[in-house]
């Protein structure tokens, strides 16, 4: 059998859950498979397919993507074939109800002729999936502070214990940051007032996004909400580098059609930023090389901030606990349901038997679950699916499925196939477990 490799990473969106983000938890009612001999769908992306075919409920998909509002809209990237055609989809989502906001154009050698970052009820997917033009669309998931949750991290005081990280023997010796200009791009800023600003030599430059709006305020005010986490990103730097100008932007909530870190960064590059730090976790946007066929992608950003001489810091992430890989994955025939399903076996070192299901405990929270390979982005054929039992092992009924199409398709009318499949849920009630099945198809 043909090697690949093969990741699990299960991604928490928090949503009033107070459990650790690994943990979630489902109710309702299983639902019927999806039917996976056609694709109805096959330039939707895999969480709005299963929106599209009812199989991901309207509000879980919402609230997925960052958008709680009353019409249950989402917002999406979707990928047109040429530069020229983003003006006949724009005129489109706005006839039925949708609002465009960032688009990005791309170069001779993209697949992509151009992107557009949209808001749309989700009953408009179908018409959306059949207008010309239209070579992809994906659900963007906002992105999320990278901090432990329930952790929350420990505050470094400006000018305080310098001598923790070293930096008061560089500040005797001249060096604190001073004619330097540092961009921060974050969550939240809360008490940046209080804690940040006397500490400062120079104020601080601003770029926030004003309460459910694309509108641009330069006032701290309008970053001064939805959690610390930039502050505490900003007290550690300038700990460090006192005498940093500061460039601070936030990013816009999640039912804003608009690509805020793309926007700030050039923001940045416009206002002569030497230094950026992202410390902000994504859904995955390419193979996990650092490249990316998406035009709109933060991959992409950090790629033009650097082309223009910026030094760009992006954490790795806090999700050491939350992936599972395997360099040579094996697979075992089980019945399920009745039928032969050839099974991934997640056996672990110190198992003695095999074992089909990766078992999560899921606790109230909406959450997204992505699985990759190696393969072509696009033009995949190794064919995997994902699926979602209520249990601890994988028996009857699929919760929910991801049986996106890989069959090498690389675009025109074969389609967009990539080495991923991702499932959304949010869940109530009381916790349980869950088991998580991947299939070769």
């Amino acid at each position: 059998m043909r090697k690949y490799f093969l990741i699990f990473l299960l991604t928490a969106i928090i949503a009033g859950s107070t459990g650790p983000s690994l943990l979630a938890q489902a109710s309702g009612p299983a639902q019927d498979p999806p039917d996976v001999s056609t694709d109805p769908y096959p330039n939707l992306g895999p969480l709005l397919t299963q929106s599209a075919q009812g199989k991901l409920d309207y509000t879980d998909a919402a609230t997925i993507s960052g958008d709680q509002g009353p019409e249950n809209h989402i917002v999406l990237s979707i990928y047109t074939d040429t530069q020229e055609r983003m003006a006949e989809i724009v005129a489109f989502l706005e006839a039925n109800r949708g609002q465009a906001g960032t688009l990005v154009t791309g170069k001779p050698d993209d697949i992509y002729g151009g992107a557009v970052t949209a808001s749309i009820p989700v009953s408009l997917l179908p018409a959306l999936a059949a207008q010309d033009g239209v070579v992809y669309a994906k659900l963007r998931v906002p992105p999320q502070p990278v901090q432990s949750p329930g952790n929350p991290p420990t505050v470094i005081y400006p000018n305080g214990p310098a001598d923790v990280t070293g930096a008061t023997a560089w500040h005797n010796d001249g060096f604190t940051g001073q004619g330097v200009k540092v961009g921060i791009i974050d969550f939240g800023y809360v008490e940046f007032t209080r804690r940040i600003s006397p500490h400062l030599h120079t104020p601080a430059t601003f770029r926030c996004y004003q309460p459910g709006s694309s509108e641009i305020s330069n006032h701290v005010s309008h970053c001064e909400r939805k959690g610390d986490h930039g502050t505490v990103v900003t007290q550690s730097l300038i700990d460090v580098a006192p005498d940093v100008s500061l460039y601070i932007a936030n990013v816009p909530d999640g039912e804003v059609p608009v690509n805020g870190i793309l926007e700030a960064v050039q923001w940045m590059i416009d206002n002569d930023v030497q230094i950026v730090n992202l410390s902000l976790a994504f859904n995955w946007q390419g193979p996990g090389d650092g490249t990316t066929r998406d035009i709109d992608s933060t991959l992409r950003t950090i790629d033009r901030a650097v082309d223009h001489g910026i030094t760009f810091f992006a954490p790795a992430g806090n999700d050491n606990g939350k992936a599972w890989y395997s360099g040579d994955p094996t697979f075992h025939d089980v019945s399920v349901g009745g039928s032969n399903k050839s099974l991934v076996d997640f056996k672990l070192p110190h198992d003695q038997e095999s074992d089909n299901c990766l078992d999560v405990r899921l606790y109230p929270g909406s959450y997204s679950f992505q699985m990759r390979w190696a393969g072509d982005w696009p033009g995949a054929d190794q064919n995997l699916d994902l699926h979602l039992y209520r249990g601890a092992t994988a028996s009857g009924t699929p919760v929910i499925s991801s049986t996106q199409q890989q069959s090498g398709g690389a675009g025109g009318s074969a389609g967009m196939h990539f080495p991923a499949e991702a499932l959304g849920i949010t869940v109530e009630g009381g916790s349980a477990t869950y088991c998580l099945a991947v299939e070769s198809v």
